[in-house]
């Protein structure tokens, strides 16, 4: 049970690290929690974490954060690769997906998908 508590730490730890991250605006918050992430969480298993945490700002209509999500993941790309590659991956899928469907109601995901894709295209 011991060496249980440790990892449910530590995953609570990259639980509030996550929460912290939803709420940097600022380019100075951003900053801090790119550099807090490598000397804390980097780990094969939280840079997945933090690249589907990044993919999932446009699904729950928090638009607000897609400039500093793209900073994130453009700071954390040159150090960690597979962060924006997956981001970038997941967005190119799901943009092939609505495009391909003439579904009007899937307008909105379109715009958004777009709108992060400029984001990232920023940086």
């Amino acid at each position: 049970e011991e060496k249980e508590k440790p990892k449910d730490a530590a995953a609570s730890d990259f639980d509030l690290y996550l929460m912290r991250v939803s709420k940097a605006e600022s380019a100075k918050q951003v900053d801090d929690i790119v550099v807090e992430f490598f000397h804390d969480f980097n780990t094969k298993g939280n840079r997945q974490r933090l690249a589907f945490h990044l993919y999932g700002a446009h699904k729950i209509k928090q638009l607000h954060l897609l400039a500093p999500y793209a900073r994130i993941a453009a700071m954390v790309g040159p150090y960690v690769k597979e962060v924006p590659n997956l981001l970038m991956s997941w967005l190119q899928q799901e943009l092939e997906q609505v495009i391909g469907d003439p579904n009007q109601s899937l307008l909105e995901q379109k715009v958004k998908v777009v709108k992060y894709l400029c984001e990232l295209c920023k940086f």
